[in-house]
């Protein structure tokens, strides 16, 4: 059964996530198990806000190829 298939309980919470505080310019990459800062886009430079996105979700695929 494929993760978009199970129940919001079973899935498993993504290691890399985006995060941005209310009023900041600035689009956090963070490590959940870590608890670490991977790293900071400015989101009012081009595509900042997309670039974080597409970084987590690559960090993310990647993760899970991990043994």
């Amino acid at each position: 059964m494929s993760d978009e298939l199970k129940p919001a309980e079973q899935q498993e919470p993504e290691r890399y996530v985006v995060l941005k505080a209310s009023g900041s310019q600035y689009a956090y990459v963070q490590d959940t198990h870590e608890r670490k800062t991977v790293k900071r886009y400015d989101i009012f430079k081009r595509n900042g806000w997309d670039q974080a996105l597409i970084h987590a979700k690559r960090l993310n695929e990647a993760a899970k190829d991990k043994p």
